[in-house]
């Protein structure tokens, strides 16, 4: 365990506890599994938080330029691309706080220069981006469904961060629709409002929000140039020899 960086220190983000190929329970990386239809076709749920990024960038507060967050990026997330790929990576992301993470906050909790757009990155690498993958790819098998927290959005710099979704586990929100969902594979029926399944021409997210309106289905289509080049970024550094 000695490996593990703790959540702030600098490089936090080059996970060593990821699923690796062994040869045996994984014959290839997870993602091309994925791409070549080797996944179990059962239904499943699958959610994020609308600011992942966030927890994982506060230890990064000395990236305060492009040219940092680049290097930096190309030394603990995309090691093995080529200069094309991480450009097209950072061109996705432009260097305008009012478009990072914390989402829909403008240029509030910009604590550095970069922390916004390294938290939109560092997020969707992580979460967002496998997520949507995974999603996709296996639209027209077994039901999917797919949920957005974005509750907490008034929390200083981290907004609806990482973990925030516990609360929605903890009360009726989604608990009876889980609990519905284990019994009938499909968790409508329970306290919530309709929630279609996910496919890759309607990819509904229940999405939760505070306010007099709790519960809504809004469309998985947010930072789709983003999310695709860090999916290809991601492919291109697994298939390098």
């Amino acid at each position: 365990m000695k490996a593990s960086q703790k959540i702030f220190d600098y490089g936090s983000v080059a996970l060593p506890w990821q699923p690796w190929a062994d040869g045996t329970f994984l014959t290839e990386n997870a993602q091309l599994l994925v791409f070549n239809g080797a996944v179990a076709d059962v239904p499943f749920v699958i959610g994020d938080d609308d600011d992942e990024g966030t927890l994982f960038s506060l230890g990064n507060s000395n990236i305060t330029t492009a040219a940092e967050l680049r290097q930096y990026l190309q030394e603990y997330i995309f090691p093995t691309v080529n200069d094309t790929v991480l450009d097209g990576v950072l061109a996705a992301y432009p260097d305008d706080p009012t478009l990072g993470s914390p989402f829909d906050t403008g240029s509030n909790n910009s604590i550095t220069p970069e922390y916004k757009r390294m938290s939109a990155i560092i997020g969707d690498y992580i979460f967002h981006a496998p997520r949507r993958l995974l999603l996709t790819e296996r639209s027209g098998n077994a039901s999917a469904y797919s949920f957005l927290d974005k509750r907490g959005k008034d929390t200083p710099v981290i907004g609806s961060a990482h973990g925030t979704d516990l609360d929605i586990f903890q009360g009726t929100d989604l608990t009876d629709a889980l609990i519905h969902f284990v019994n009938n594979l499909d968790p409508n029926g329970a306290s919530l409002i309709d929630w279609p399944a996910y496919t890759a021409e309607a990819p509904a997210l229940l999405t939760f929000l505070e306010g007099n309106i709790t519960q809504v289905i809004t469309d998985d289509t947010f930072r789709v140039e983003g999310i695709q080049a860090i999916s290809q970024a991601t492919v291109a550094g697994i298939r390098q020899p």
